[in-house]
C-alpha cells in the first residue's frame, strides 16, 4: 500500500490476515503532529478494528508518519520511502520503522521531504511496547 504526503489511509484486517484499504483522506500537517506537552487530546482516533497511516511534511518539522493501531493486536510492518532531493524523486528506499502495540500510536520522522511511503509486510505483533530496529540510512 502507498501513502502520499498529505494522505491518511485506513485499513481493516481480514480473518485470513490480509488487509483491505477502506478509506483514504486528505489531511493537514496538524493531523500527524504529536500533541502539545500537557495536552489531553487523544493520540489514537482510529476506529476500533482499524489501523491508519498518515503522512505529511512541512519545512519546519520535516516529514512525519503517524501510525494509529486500533486493532486488538500489535502491528509490525516494513516501510520504504520516496524522497524528493535536488528536484528529483528518489526511492523507494528501505527505512526503519517501529512496531505499534495494540491501541497505541507511533510516530516516524525524517528530516528530508518524504513524498510517499510504501507500507508492506503487515503482520501482527505481540510487542507490549514499541520495538524499533536499528536505524536504516538511505
Amino acid at each position: 500500500m502507498n501513502v502520499a504526503a498529505g494522505e491518511r489511509a485506513t485499513l481493516r484486517r481480514n480473518a485470513n490476515g490480509t488487509y483491505d484499504l477502506i478509506k483514504v483522506d486528505r489531511i493537514e500537517v496538524r493531523d500527524v503532529l504529536p500533541p502539545a506537552e500537557g495536552s489531553r487530546a487523544p493520540l489514537n482516533e482510529a476506529a476500533p478494528g482499524t489501523i491508519r497511516f498518515g503522512l505529511h511534511a512541512r519545512q519546519d518539522v520535516g516529514s512525519l508518519l503517524k501510525v494509529e493501531n486500533s486493532q486488538g493486536e500489535g502491528l509490525k510492518y516494513s516501510g520504504f520511502i520516496v524522497t524528493y532531493v535536488g528536484g528529483q524523486a528518489r526511492g523507494p528506499a528501505e527505512t526503519s520503522v517501529c512496531t505499534v502495540p495494540s491501541w497505541m500510536t507511533s510516530y516516524e520522522h525524517w528530516n528530508e521531504p518524504v513524498i510517499q511511503i510504501v507500507v508492506a509486510g503487515l503482520q501482527t505483533s505481540t510487542d507490549a511496547v514499541p520495538t524499533c530496529p536499528p536505524h536504516v540510512e538511505n
